[in-house]
């Protein structure tokens, strides 16, 4: 229940919310870092597109325990022992990103209970990424997918995945991994799993050097729940106050003020939810 409200409270407050998933050991942390706004001070290697929040009166996250300024990464299993969320910005959408718990093969029943925040979490997230290790073995990676996609078995929001540390491997092999990425999706369609229908293609990047970071980031954006609408609004106090609010849950594209200064045009894109509130709003200044 907490975590319901979590994350109801994360999305009225304008984020997207965004799980990281996958086999254990196949990149999900160093991705999580490559992605985040500012993990250890460091800002993430990547274009994070334009501010979408004036800071003033921003909702604050400082006091939710899963928030994380550090993101440990290590070559070992379950480096990551708990779920953590960190902030990024994806093509200018705000999104918590959670890191979760790495999934393994033929995990008994009492175990698999364990992972039920991970399992929440992923549900329950706009969009989910789908962390292969595409340096291993063909048969390793329809493992991993079928031990991953099984155990999640179904989503709310699209499913990206990410066919990780492709430094290692070479234009061919890579071939094969999407061939043995779409055979296993083939096979849990068959099988009617209904996770295999939320499947996106899958984006080749590399965590370690940042290669298709930029490309994983603009199907993220692009997978995401959107909704736009375009208000007019009278130049007052109280349309400012909204405006505020409006920058405050990143929904705001563009304002145009009327050259006679008596009105406002508004242009919204984000969150459905908090676009319609904010058209909401608008219409009762």
């Amino acid at each position: 229940d907490d975590r319901a409200a979590r994350r109801t409270r994360r999305r009225e407050a304008g984020f997207d919310l965004v799980a990281v998933a996958g086999y254990t050991n196949a990149g999900k942390s160093r991705l999580c870092r490559r992605l985040a706004d500012d993990v250890d001070g460091e800002i993430g290697s990547r274009a994070t597109g334009p501010e979408v929040s004036s800071g003033r009166d921003a909702p604050s996250e400082a006091t939710h325990d899963d928030l994380d300024s550090t993101l440990a990464t290590g070559d070992r299993l379950f480096e990551t022992l708990s779920a953590t969320t960190h902030e990024a910005t994806m093509d200018g959408r705000r999104t918590l990103v959670t890191d979760t718990v790495g999934f393994v093969d033929d995990l008994p029943h009492d175990a698999i209970r364990s992972f039920r925040a991970t399992i929440d979490a992923v549900r329950e997230a706009d969009c989910v990424l789908l962390v292969v290790d595409a340096s291993d073995e063909p048969s390793a990676i329809r493992r991993a997918l079928h031990t991953s996609l099984s155990a999640i078995e179904g989503t709310n929001g699209p499913v990206v995945p990410v066919l990780n540390k492709v430094d290692r491997v070479g234009v061919a092999a890579l071939e094969t991994v999407v061939e043995t990425f779409e055979t296993v999706v083939d096979e849990l369609r068959s099988d009617d799993l209904p996770v295999a229908d939320s499947l996106r293609p899958p984006i080749p990047t590399s965590a370690r050097d940042g290669t298709g970071v930029g490309d994983l980031t603009a199907a993220v954006a692009d997978a995401l729940p959107t909704a736009t609408a375009t208000v007019e609004a009278p130049n007052s106090g109280e349309t400012e106050s909204t405006l505020s609010w409006a920058y405050d849950r990143g929904v705001i594209a563009d304002v145009t003020y009327a050259v006679d200064g008596d009105g406002v045009t508004v242009e919204l894109a984000g969150r459905p939810s908090v676009v319609e509130e904010a058209t909401r709003r608008f219409g009762s200044s």
